[in-house]
């Protein structure tokens, strides 16, 4: 039996038609930023979104954990558990991996691929924070400032000799961004064979204002 694919995340919603729009597409997850950037959204507007999803889709939040927790402005929703992973910027100590498990989230922590070096940094980080250590591990491109949304891919053939290597074999499930679309996501997915895909800007037709064309056809490239 052919495998079903990685799960879907779209990241960068901004509206509630839009949340609409991927669940009813399949989306299994969507990302909702609070840190910066044009799909930056505030708390109220988040409440909004989540409402449009139906309970089988997750919501994800890409959030600033340098002062080694949740924003203040953010704890209502996790508090609700309106949130249910955690997709971490900043540095992410082993001290705050538990706190935002012991609320209940996934932790998804957010890794740059520069070069086959970021086996060996990432190898350390993640010995660094045993035993708690992330959900998940979210590969997106490396040497840019914008969190995420860049349409820069990742070298994926270099993580793949990576895995075949053996050198991933104790990491937590992968995450892959970076410059993903409709019409790459299958190749990348099944070079890397990462568990989750995640786009934002390779399904837009403007930073933050989602396509729905775009959204079933990356399903349906996915699925295929």
């Amino acid at each position: 039996m052919a495998s079903p694919g990685p799960k879907v995340k779209i990241c960068g919603i901004t509206r509630p038609q839009d949340a609409g729009l991927a669940a009813a597409a399949g989306a299994d997850a969507i990302g909702l930023n609070f840190v910066a950037g044009p799909r930056k959204i505030t708390p109220a507007a988040a409440m909004a979104i989540i409402d449009a999803l139906p309970e089988q889709v997750d919501t994800w939040a890409l959030v600033d954990v340098r002062q080694g927790d949740v924003p203040p402005d953010l704890r209502d929703l996790v508090a609700d558990q309106r949130i249910t992973h955690a997709q971490a910027y900043g540095q992410l100590l082993p001290a705050t991996l538990s706190r935002l498990s012991d609320y209940g989230l996934k932790t998804v922590a957010v890794r740059h691929v520069t070069g086959p070096e970021f086996v060996d940094q990432t190898k350390d980080w993640l010995d660094q924070c045993a035993p708690r250590r992330p959900d998940l591990l979210l590969l997106d491109a490396g040497g840019v400032k914008q969190l995420g949304g860049t349409g820069r891919t990742l070298n994926w053939s270099m993580i793949a000799e990576q895995r075949d290597a053996h050198r991933l074999n104790d990491w937590p499930p992968i995450v892959l961004a970076g410059g993903l679309t409709p019409y790459n996501v299958a190749q990348a997915a099944d070079i890397v064979r990462p568990q989750w895909v995640d786009l934002s800007s390779g399904v837009e037709t403007a930073p933050g204002i989602k396509d729905a064309d775009k959204m079933m056809a990356l399903i349906e490239a996915v699925r295929s």
